[in-house]
C-alpha cells in the first residue's frame, strides 16, 4: 500500500518512513517484529470482550434479536462495516454493556503513588501500589441502576444516568474505566471499539448464537457467565455454543469473504517473504 501511495497515515507507516532514514534495527525481519507486537496486542486484548459478547448474546436472546433487526434494517441486508457504526446504537450499546456487565480487567491495572497523599481520611504513602477495582466501579448502583443485570437500554433511553446524545456518537466504549486512567490509559481504545463493532456486527448479521444441545439428551449445555481465567485481561472459561447461519445465502457470503481475506493474507505473506529474502 505504501509503494502505491494508498496507505493512510498510521503508526506503522510513520515508523517505516523514519526507519528508511535512520534505524538501529538489523533489517526488515526485526522491524516487522517491532510492528507485529503492536498488532498482536490488539489481538490478545480483544479475545476477552469478544468471548463475553458471545456469552451475553447466548444468555440474552431478546437483545440478540434486537441487534439483528437493527443491522438488517440499517444495513439493508448487507454485512455491517465501520461506516455503518453511527446508525447502529443498539449494537454499540450491547457491546458497551457487555464490557460493563463482565469487565475484562476487573481488578484494574496497578498504579504506584508518586507522593504521600490522603484520600477520604486514608493515608497513602509514597510507593503504595493501588489496584483500582473496576468491577466495583462498574457496579456502582448510583451510576448503574440494577448493576448485576445486563441492561443495554441504560445507554439508549433518557432517564438512565448513563444516557448521552447524540446516538450517532454514543454509546461508545472509549473512555470507559476498563481502559484505565491518566497517562497510563490504554492507547488502543479506538482499535478495540472498531474491532468489536466489525466482529460483533458480522456475527450478528450471519448467525443466531445459541446454546449447544447435548446430542444424547437434547438438553442445552450450560454457558457459564461467571467463570473465567485469572489473567490480567480475563476471558470466560471454555464453553460450547452453536453458530446457526441465519440463511444459506449469508452462510455462503461469509465463506466467500473468508476465502478472499485468506487469499489476500497469503499473498501478502508471500510478498513479504520475497522482499525479506532479497534484502538479506
Amino acid at each position: 500500500m505504501m509503494e502505491t501511495g494508498q496507505q493512510r497515515p498510521c503508526f506503522s507507516r510513520q515508523y517505516l518512513e523514519r526507519s528508511e532514514k535512520r534505524s538501529s534495527l538489523s533489517g526488515d525481519y526485526e522491524a516487522s517484529c517491532v510492528i507485529g507486537m503492536i498488532a498482536l496486542v490488539g489481538i490478545f486484548t480483544i479475545v476477552g470482550p469478544l468471548s463475553y459478547w458471545l456469552v451475553s448474546m447466548v444468555h440474552h436472546p431478546k437483545w440478540q434479536a434486537i441487534v439483528q433487526k437493527e443491522i438488517d434494517e440499517q444495513c439493508q441486508g448487507q454485512i455491517p462495516t465501520l461506516d455503518d457504526a453511527p446508525r447502529l446504537p443498539i449494537l454499540r450499546a450491547c457491546i458497551k454493556e457487555t464490557m460493563r456487565w463482565r469487565p475484562n480487567v476487573p481488578t484494574g491495572v496497578a498504579h504506584e503513588m508518586e507522593a504521600d497523599d490522603v484520600y477520604r481520611g486514608y493515608y497513602l504513602a509514597k510507593g503504595t501500589r493501588i489496584l483500582p477495582l473496576d468491577w466495583a466501579f462498574l457496579r456502582n448502583p448510583l451510576k448503574y441502576p440494577d448493576p448485576d443485570n445486563f441492561r443495554p437500554e441504560r445507554w439508549l433511553e433518557p432517564g438512565w444516568p448513563t444516557y448521552q446524545e447524540p446516538l450517532t456518537q454514543f454509546p461508545t466504549i472509549k473512555g470507559m474505566t476498563s481502559f484505565g486512567w491518566g497517562q497510563r490509559q490504554c492507547l488502543g481504545q479506538t482499535v478495540t471499539q472498531d474491532e468489536l463493532i466489525v466482529a460483533c456486527g458480522a456475527l450478528s448479521w450471519c448467525f443466531n448464537l445459541k446454546p449447544k444441545r447435548d446430542p444424547v439428551t437434547g438438553r442445552e449445555l450450560p454457558v457459564p457467565a461467571d467463570r473465567s481465567n485469572s489473567l490480567l485481561i480475563i476471558k470466560p472459561d471454555p464453553f460450547q455454543m452453536q453458530f446457526e447461519p441465519r440463511s444459506q445465502a449469508r452462510r455462503q457470503e461469509a465463506i466467500r469473504l473468508w476465502k478472499e481475506s485468506d487469499a489476500r493474507d497469503q499473498q501478502e505473506r508471500y510478498k513479504f517473504a520475497q522482499r525479506a529474502a532479497t534484502t538479506e
